[in-house]
């Protein structure tokens, strides 16, 4: 790698690790409350009229608590410091994470752009693919303990540290408890591509009424880009969000849910459409933000900083 190559490597680096750790800590109570409204245990089933068969057996439906009113709980029986749990480990590794992130899919990029035709979807799609399959296994075993930290219910002395929590996981089948939601995270990866893309073609549009491509967009510009893409791809792709998170909560080998299918259907089948979207309204306020934020942080550092 040239010396120009690893300079824009490093900056890429620098500039998606500060932009990951800022968007992250300013939304991780709202973090907290999606991770807590995608696991069964905060609805509760009501129920509902019976169908029309042989039998009359009543169904049962799953009600969520709203997200203020989830928010509200959570400080009122935990304590403020409850709203961010999982900080630690997400802090830890936010910013490898990010920096990984933007480092590969800066370089895939370039990689895909010498053997196809330059910044087309294609180029961008298969960027974003290898940078999400390359974090998500990289950095799994962190992911997992900050959402086991998320859904612990402890407060004071009895709050699970990360520390415990990781032996709690070894414990429990080795290290193959840190990689439990991987495949759910691939499922993820189209979510990121889909982003990737959407985006990428927003930013050129927006470019191109500036009156060229290679014009710099305002803040506005690219906020209005980040939440449109992210708003549509977030919504698109959420069950796996849910089905990642079910994964990585349970511990023993009479697990409820073992495999990415098996437990989307588990969940269908019991919740139906509450349980494979529950958290969703709170994941909105968490993402769409902590995306916009993170972008307008890594576009303006990498200007900054002269790689582009």
């Amino acid at each position: 790698m040239s010396d120009s190559g690893g300079r824009k490597t490093l900056i890429h680096l620098s500039s998606g690790c500060v932009a990951g750790t800022v968007a992250s800590s300013l939304t991780s109570p709202l973090d907290v409350v999606k991770t807590r409204m995608q696991t069964s245990s905060c609805g509760v089933f009501t129920s509902t009229a019976p169908r029309p068969t042989a039998v009359a057996v009543p169904s049962l439906s799953m009600v969520l608590p709203r997200p203020l009113s989830l928010l509200r709980n959570i400080v009122r029986s935990e304590g403020f410091s409850a709203l961010y749990k999982g900080l630690g480990p997400t802090l830890v590794g936010i910013a490898p994470a990010r920096a990984i992130y933007f480092a590969s899919y800066s370089n895939l990029k370039l990689l895909c752009n010498s053997h196809a035709c330059p910044n087309t979807w294609k180029v961008h799609l298969l960027s974003a693919l290898g940078a999400g399959l390359i974090v998500s296994t990289s950095t799994s075993p962190i992911w997992v303990v900050k959402t086991r930290l998320q859904v612990h219910q402890g407060s004071g002395t009895s709050r699970q540290t990360a520390a415990g929590c990781a032996r709690e996981l070894y414990a429990d089948n080795g290290l193959r408890s840190f990689y439990r939601g991987l495949t759910a995270s691939y499922a993820g990866v189209c979510e990121t591509a889909f982003y990737f893309v959407m985006y990428e073609h927003l930013k050129k549009r927006k470019r191109l009424q500036n009156g060229s491509e290679d014009s710099d967009l305002s803040a506005s510009q690219l906020i209005q880009c980040t939440v449109m893409a992210k708003s549509v791809a977030a919504v698109m792709a959420y069950p796996h969000e849910v089905v990642r998170t079910r994964l990585r909560i349970e511990v023993g080998k009479n697990r409820k849910y073992r495999k990415f299918f098996q437990t989307l259907f588990v969940v269908w089948k019991e919740e139906r459409a509450a349980g494979l979207y529950g958290g969703l309204s709170a994941h909105l306020c968490r993402v769409v933000p902590n995306t916009a934020i993170m972008f307008l942080v890594y576009e303006h550092a990498v200007r900054w900083l002269g790689a582009e």
